[in-house]
């Protein structure tokens, strides 16, 4: 989820970074490298799928 986005615009590669360093874990590693099962987890889900949204609505 997002690595075509993070490919394609540097902006959405800084976000994505940014949102590594502050949460303190690779966000990045569970969006772009799955398993996909681990994103769809309740809890997880919200924080990949708002920061791609987001993005794509600043892009």
């Amino acid at each position: 989820m997002g690595q075509d986005l993070a490919a394609a615009y540097p902006k959405a590669k800084a976000l994505i970074d940014r949102a590594d360093e502050t949460l303190g874990f690779k966000l990045s590693e569970a969006m772009f490298q799955g398993p996909s099962r681990s994103l769809l987890a309740r809890p997880a889900v919200s924080p990949p799928c708002t920061l791609m949204a987001w993005r794509c609505w600043k892009c």
